[in-house]
């Protein structure tokens, strides 16, 4: 059995961990790779000096990206078990009770910032896969699309789990500032993506 048939069996599992989390930098993660097979495409026709440049830092960029999100994949995971066994503490005293709920609440904070590292890779891969869409190979213009949306996936999944792990916490400080931070991700990416179907649409009309 393969990591990736080992990875959806644990996913397909009663176990909550990997989760949400993992598949989100899962998603973002193959969104690269589509980026760097477009811009490995794109280098074998393109003449243009500027444009080639742009696509060899683009695809040395997408490796990168690639890599940290395939860590964040355990990593989400790695946070979110400490979720859970920060419930499991003791909580017959008054003093176990409190350094319980300390333990939870740093927790689920840790917990939230896995996803949150995942929407910040995500805008640079749709970044890159609008770039792509635009000034890579017309005819893998579809396969940058996809990689937008494989982002956008990951993206809204990291949203999600960042609100998720933020609505048990009570420090509000902490909540607002991870909370705006997501909140103005998750737009940009929204506004990135469409742009880059508009142009892949548009270069398709033009075959």
């Amino acid at each position: 059995m393969s990591h990736m048939d080992e990875l959806i069996e644990k996913v397909a599992s009663d176990s909550p961990t990997p989760g949400g989390g993992s598949v989100s930098a899962l998603a973002s993660s193959l969104g690269c790779a589509l980026n760097e097979m477009v811009s490995r495409l794109s280098l074998k026709k393109e003449s243009d000096q500027g444009v080639t440049g742009k696509l060899r830092t683009v695809l040395d960029r997408s490796g990168e990206l690639r890599m940290r999100l395939t860590s964040l994949v355990d990593e989400d995971a790695q946070a979110y078990q400490a979720v859970m066994d920060s419930y499991s503490l003791p909580k017959g005293t008054d003093g176990e009770k409190e350094k319980r709920m300390r333990a939870i609440q740093d927790a689920l904070v840790g917990a939230a910032e896995p996803p949150l590292q995942i929407m910040r890779i995500s805008l640079d891969v749709l970044e890159i896969a609008k770039f792509l869409a635009e000034s890579g190979s017309k005819s893998a213009c579809t396969d940058a699309g996809v990689a937008a949306l494989m982002a956008q996936a990951g993206l809204h999944g990291g949203y999600l789990n960042v609100r998720i792990n933020l609505a048990y916490v009570r420090n509000k400080d902490v909540v607002g500032e991870m909370e705006n931070e997501a909140r103005s991700a998750f737009e940009r990416g929204s506004e990135l993506l469409r742009s880059t179907l508009a142009i892949v649409d548009s270069r398709l009309s033009f075959q």
